[in-house]
């Protein structure tokens, strides 16, 4: 639906096989060659250039709910900032239970079109709510509040079973809205729900692939196994020590002292290494700031 609505702004727009929207780069393909319009998989453009993501979504689902996340970049000016934000240090190091995400190139929905065709959010919200009317079959009625984007048009239409229109203001004084918007903003929403995830200093069974080197200031025989669920420390595995026994009494201090903590509490990971009775107090500096840097302190 979403591809249907964006294609009447842009043509070059499709549904790529991980579910994004694309915008093709190629040259225009030949009239014997365009794919039917519904087929949203295929633009008629050719795919030779490598398509730029304008659209992805992501989903959370629970047993009594689910939770749906859409982006689209319409107008940004700030493409080139947004590398910087998804370039994490720790991705080398940590594997989580989900889906995988994927890098790829992006774009605003303005790419690719001439200079004198302008397009703004105003227009991709009311092309995706006209591709919802025609989806569901509502009638040119259920449009008529959103005709003119630019007047806030309060009155409402409905149907048999539908109804459509702008709400003026907040409506936060309603009990059942307001409730779902503070838990959104809440700590257990944003932190509580993380799924599971490991953050490994070295190649294991699990995750076999190679990391990058540890601060060379540390031991060579440091290993580093943090696994949180939900925001929550549920086990490490921490020591500097080439010595086994010495080594033992590393990872049980360390996991004594961290174990079960919250991963918002914790401040600064080299305080939390101080509280690991038995843990090599030279090292405390080296290891908890490169903590720090893996989980954003």
């Amino acid at each position: 639906m979403v591809v249907r609505a964006i294609r009447q702004l842009n043509p070059r727009a499709r549904v790529n096989e991980r579910h994004d929207i694309v915008l093709d780069q190629g040259a225009k393909l030949p009239p014997n060659k365009q794919p039917h319009p519904d087929d949203t998989h295929t633009s008629a453009f050719f795919t030779d250039s490598p398509a730029l993501k304008v659209s992805g979504s992501a989903f959370k689902l629970t047993r009594k709910r689910s939770l749906h996340h859409g982006t689209c970049l319409v107008q940004s000016p700030n493409l080139k900032s947004i590398h910087p934000f998804l370039d994490a240090p720790v991705r080398h190091y940590m594997k989580a239970r989900g889906v995988d995400s994927v890098r790829s190139p992006i774009s605003n929905i303005q790419e690719g079109l001439d200079e004198d065709i302008q397009t703004n959010v105003s227009a991709v919200q009311y092309e995706t709510i006209k591709a919802f009317v025609q989806m569901y079959g509502l009638g040119q009625d259920a449009l008529k509040p959103f005709e003119r984007p630019n007047e806030l048009r309060t009155e409402f239409q409905h149907g048999e079973s539908w109804v459509s229109g702008h709400i003026e203001g907040s409506v936060q004084h309603l009990l059942e809205i307001r409730a779902g918007v503070l838990e959104l903003k809440s700590d257990e929403w944003i932190y509580g729900q993380t799924p599971q995830f490991t953050l490994s200093s070295h190649p294991s069974k699990e995750d076999p692939r190679p990391r990058p080197a540890l601060p060379a200031e540390l031991e060579s025989s440091t290993q580093v196994n943090i696994t949180c669920r939900h925001g929550t420390i549920t086990s490490t595995d921490v020591s500097i020590s080439p010595d086994p026994d010495k080594s033992q009494s590393e990872r049980a201090s360390v996991n004594k002292a961290l174990n079960e903590i919250s991963i918002r509490s914790i401040l600064d990971f080299r305080k939390a290494l101080q509280d690991a009775k038995g843990f090599p107090k030279a090292a405390t500096s080296i290891l908890g700031l490169w903590l720090n840097k893996m989980f954003g302190k």
